[in-house]
């Protein structure tokens, strides 16, 4: 899967100064919530040891919940060229986590 890509992406968004965003007290609290989300991802994401069974299926769900919601809190804020990579990359990663979970999970 190519979530740590979109992980090193989307911490290196986080914290650039020259990102396109729209800037806006609203886009301000929905880009720190799309921040939280990623953060909670990659935390239950890259744990040792790795879930897995049914603790996999829980974590790849709750990824690709809170991944649905960091898209639309992004594609709301962010323009350009930052908002095609990231909403991109996440997209793309999301795909790779149904793909599993329509293989791995009932």
């Amino acid at each position: 899967m190519r979530l740590s890509a979109t992980f090193l992406a989307l911490a290196l968004l986080s914290q650039s100064a020259s990102a396109d965003i729209v800037r806006t007290p609203d886009c301000t609290a929905k880009l720190t919530r799309a921040n939280h989300l990623v953060e909670a991802i990659s935390k239950r994401t890259y744990v040792a040891p790795a879930p897995t069974g049914a603790r996999l299926c829980e974590v790849l769900r709750t990824n690709l919940r809170e991944m649905r919601e960091a898209i639309g809190l992004m594609d709301a804020c962010m323009t350009g060229r930052d908002r095609a990579e990231n909403v991109g990359q996440m997209s793309e990663s999301m795909g790779d986590i149904q793909h599993v979970i329509s293989r791995r999970c009932q």
